[in-house]
């Protein structure tokens, strides 16, 4: 196999999700607006800098704090805004954060093929925790399907296993790939690592914000779990 695949030590496939947007309103429903409880509280929905995104925290008995940040991906205004305001802070930070470690959301212009994603994150000195790769069902519905951290792992036989695969609840036979169009994980604030994604033009967006909102929140998000959206779902990747 490619070494450059070898050179990320760990993945492992998720069960089958047919469309990945209604997880995002179900975080929305079920996290940020969940009652609390004797188990889990939460602190509502705040609002970030200039309304461009707004986050939630929720807080569960002995695990770490989860914030979740939400923009409005069906206003392509909206979008453009929180993209072109996250590009502003991710060149500050460059400036007033170098060599800090940063969690982030990498979002591709467009479905990338499996080796060139991973020299790209390679060159990027990225640390990935998860890929979503797209694509379209036999009947040609749209379809994504996540890749997670494990300790071991093959990328390229988990991506191939994920089209292939099918289960009781949704059978997936004959679903074609377009590519990965999605990254979690961490980056350096650094020439090498945050602005070589900057300016690559395969990046629609290098999501920082997970930066921003720790310093709002204060010490209790130093180790938190962040969950970023990815406008993906909306983009032009179709046939």
């Amino acid at each position: 196999m490619n070494n450059q695949i070898k050179s990320f030590p760990y993945i492992r496939v998720t069960r089958w999700i047919k469309i990945l947007f209604l997880g995002l309103a179900v975080i929305l429903l079920g996290v940020l607006g969940l009652r609390p409880t004797p188990a889990q509280s939460d602190t509502g929905i705040h609002r970030g800098p200039g309304g461009l995104y707004e986050y939630g925290i929720a807080r569960h008995a002995g695990q770490p704090t989860e914030i979740h940040v939400v923009f409005d991906l069906n206003n392509e205004v909206a979008a453009e805004r929180y993209r072109q305001a996250g590009n502003q802070r991710a060149l500050k930070l460059l400036k007033s954060a170098p060599g800090e470690r940063l969690w982030t959301t990498i979002t591709f212009a467009k479905p990338l093929p499996l080796n060139e994603m991973v020299l790209l994150l390679k060159e990027a000195e990225v640390e990935p925790v998860s890929y979503t790769w797209v694509g379209w069902t036999a009947s040609g519905e749209r379809m994504g399907s996540t890749l997670f951290a494990s300790p071991e792992f093959d990328l390229e036989k988990l991506a191939e296993e994920a089209v292939s695969a099918s289960s009781d609840e949704e059978p997936i036979a004959g679903t074609r790939m377009a590519g990965f169009i999605v990254v979690d994980g961490y980056i350096t604030i650094s020439k090498k690592s945050l602005e070589r994604l900057l300016v690559d033009e395969r990046v629609y967006l290098v999501d920082t914000t997970a930066y921003e909102v720790q310093r709002l929140v204060g010490q209790e998000a130093q180790n938190a779990s962040f969950h970023l959206s990815s406008p993906f779902w909306g983009m032009n990747w179709d046939k």
